[in-house]
């Protein structure tokens, strides 16, 4: 019997509060790992700046956007909460791994 603690669907307001923070976090997760890992590499390019990631996530956000295969899947308050700290988690691992090269 599984427990109905996770099927809790979450409000609006911490949908719409996951989705800006991810898109925030996650282009200073791109920022981050482009000034640590591509910008060593490829000396002549250009720094990107946090704006420009931003645009960056947007732009591939549109590109890959995934359509719904379930039109009843809803957003319970345990993915809310992983879409808000999986940025930060990448970045942790990023920055190990900087301390690495």
């Amino acid at each position: 019997m599984e427990a109905n603690v996770n099927k809790i669907k979450s409000p609006v307001w911490l949908r719409i509060l996951a989705g800006l923070s991810m898109i925030f976090a996650m282009s200073f997760v791109l920022y981050k790992f482009i000034g640590w890992f591509i910008n060593p590499i490829f000396i002549d390019l250009p720094l990107v700046s946090y704006i420009q990631s931003i645009g960056l996530i947007l732009l591939s956000k549109l590109i890959l956007a995934k359509v719904p295969e379930n039109k009843l899947e809803v957003s319970t308050i345990d993915t809310s909460i992983a879409v808000i700290i999986a940025p930060w988690m990448l970045l942790l691992i990023g920055f190990i791994v900087h301390l690495f090269i």
